[in-house]
């Protein structure tokens, strides 16, 4: 087993994860496309991926339109520069958009892994913290990402917790 980023040469094998956990196999595609570099995966020796995580970018949707504005007067905005300016920042947040691991696989430290990967990326572009969203019956996820150092840090739309681990502080 090892872990590593993912590279557009995953896509079939990323496809073939979701399918196998009952999601649409374009969900891959969607995740892959948000931030390539926030895309780590399980791979075992045999060339199968076991496990998935996506980090993004997450932006609230006025945010989005005034950016859209901007770029629609004078080009498209660059993310870095986004990021750059402190009140936008303060605006946005980076976030676990996806973590899936096949049932076989799970119990393994691979969950862990996964998400510890995030957690250094998010630490390497800066962030003060990194966020996800969990349903409240989800009782295995939520344990996995206590353990990993999240909080309970609000309730989202009555069943599901926002949850945080800060970094910088």
């Amino acid at each position: 087993m090892f872990l590593r980023r993912v590279t557009r040469r995953d896509l079939p094998r990323l496809r073939v994860l979701y399918k196998e956990l009952g999601f649409d196999p374009i969900l891959a595609d969607v995740f892959f496309s948000r931030d390539a570099q926030g895309n780590f995966c399980v791979k075992m020796k045999n060339g199968r991926i076991v496990g998935h995580i996506c980090c993004s970018y997450f932006r609230p949707f006025y945010l989005n339109i005034f950016l859209g504005k901007i770029g629609r007067k004078w080009g498209p905005v660059p993310h870095w520069l986004v990021r750059g300016f402190r009140f936008l920042r303060l605006l946005s947040s980076y976030e676990v958009s996806n973590i899936i691991i096949l049932p076989q696989w799970r119990g393994r430290g691979y969950g862990k892994s996964l998400i510890q990967a995030g957690v250094y990326e998010a630490c390497s572009r800066k962030e003060p913290f990194i966020q996800l969203l969990v349903h409240k019956d989800n009782l295995p996820a939520l344990e996995l990402y206590k353990k990993c150092g999240f909080y309970v840090h609000s309730l989202w739309e009555m069943s599901k917790y926002v949850m945080r681990k800060d970094l910088f502080s």
